[in-house]
């Protein structure tokens, strides 16, 4: 076991037999989860050591600048192998713009040191607790010691990954009228100039489905194994969850990563994704969108030459991938707010599509198509809230989305947000297209 002190905290850490931390909730509600593939990457937490929040309308940059300066406790985990961290958590796709009721447990922007973590990194599991000089608070704490806390945690059972039947009393409610309608005040926009793309998205209440959020993730990571599952948990108990394919940037040092991922087809359509003049379009936006917004952030900003196609196990998508090299003085915070929200999931000119979208979408998104993942000293990873869905008090909110341009249809854009959907009503149990 190592123990180190350092400017209020204290951490403790320990090797553990290879484990999945998504069982940990076993032992109490987790506070959050992420799941990185490409970097073999499994980390939950339990509890809350620290955290910062911002309220609606706030100011979410300070935040997150806050987070950098902060750093604690970089220093007691510079001598233990933690990867990622410790500050979790994620921003609304629009912080001034409050959501429902719901998304008052999560604010504009919500992160947090757990008071425990479990991890897996490349096949290694640890385990960590963490705490503030006698702050923050956990059940976990019962357990006497950090030994105690490891035979709690490989004594949990294994997890439900398969759907069954939906249960009596299942429901799911949308509005096609609705869509109709802001489809076509969005082709008015599109045809008048005002916008060049704009991303309508749409939500979809499901009640009477499975109520355990880390049972319908379990479900969803294991249907698309390449995609980053998350969860981040409000104040009241709701969770924000899913299972995407999209990252907003990874930041180490100076080098910063991304994508323009844009254009969806369905799995069977796939090998005829972008042959399409308006798949295209809509990719490009978001490509010259990502390029305009890193080239004033950057010494270079490197595009790949043509995109490829990223097959998931119910739909297809276009990705470029990006890269820039920071300049001096820029920090991570600066790219992040430069960056978010692409025109992937807002639409271009960014502004006028905000402008559109509250107006004129019908719901406030909260962290819907916002950003989650984690701050810490070996940097940033920020990954887009899609295939998500809000589970609070019996009820589930699933969301998807469509980049509409000139050439779009109100049917086959609720194609394309039906198949979105799949993935999460899914794992909710819903065995039907909503």
């Amino acid at each position: 076991m190592n123990r180190v002190e350092s400017r209020g905290w204290t951490v403790k850490g320990r090797r553990l037999a290879s484990f999945d931390p998504l069982r940990a909730d076993a032992i109490e509600p987790l506070s959050l989860y992420w799941q990185d593939p490409a970097e073999e990457l499994s980390v939950a937490g339990l509890g809350i050591a620290a955290a910062h929040r911002v309220e609606w309308g706030g100011d979410v940059g300070a935040c997150l600048r806050q987070l950098e300066r902060l750093g604690a406790p970089d220093a007691a985990l510079a001598e233990l192998p933690f990867p990622f961290g410790p500050w979790f958590g994620g921003l609304a796709f629009d912080p001034t713009r409050a959501g429902e009721e719901s998304w008052d447990a999560f604010g504009a922007s919500s992160w947090i040191v757990p008071r425990v973590l479990v991890w897996n990194h490349r096949g290694v599991s640890g385990l960590m607790t963490i705490d503030l000089q006698g702050e923050g608070s956990s059940p976990v704490e019962a357990s006497a010691t950090i030994d105690a806390l490891a035979e709690r945690l490989l004594a949990t059972p294994p997890l439900r990954e398969h759907a069954v039947a939906p249960p009596d009393g299942f429901e799911v409610a949308v509005d096609r009228a609705g869509w109709d309608r802001r489809m076509g005040q969005a082709l008015g926009a599109i045809e008048a100039g005002a916008l060049e793309k704009v991303v309508l998205a749409r939500p979809i209440t499901v009640s009477g489905a499975e109520r355990d959020p880390v049972t319908v993730l379990a479900r969803a990571r294991a249907a698309v194994p390449s995609c980053t599952s998350f969860l981040c948990r409000g104040r009241d108990g709701a969770a924000f969850i899913g299972s995407t394919p999209e990252k907003l940037c990874r930041i180490q040092g100076r080098e910063l990563s991304t994508h323009a991922l844009a254009s969806s087809a369905s799995a069977e359509r796939s090998g005829s994704l972008g042959e399409d003049d308006k798949d295209q379009r809509e990719h490009r936006a978001v490509v010259d969108g990502i390029r305009a917004s890193l080239g004033p952030l950057s010494d270079e900003v490197q595009v790949a030459n043509a995109a490829e196609t990223v097959r998931l196990s119910y739909i297809s998508h276009m990705r470029t991938p990006v890269r820039a090299r920071l300049r001096e003085g820029v920090s991570a915070s600066d790219a992040v707010l430069a960056l978010h929200p692409t025109a992937a999931v807002g639409g271009t000119p960014r502004e006028p599509a905000r402008r559109f979208l509250a107006e004129h979408e019908g719901f406030a998104r909260g962290w819907y198509a916002g950003a989650v993942g984690w701050f810490g000293p070996k940097g940033v990873d920020l990954r887009v809230g899609l295939r998500s869905a809000l589970m609070s008090g019996g009820t589930a909110t699933v969301y998807a989305g469509a980049g509409i341009v000139r050439g779009s249809t109100a049917e086959g854009e609720w194609r394309e947000t039906r198949m979105k959907s799949r993935l999460m009503l899914g794992a909710l149990g819903a065995w039907r297209d909503a």
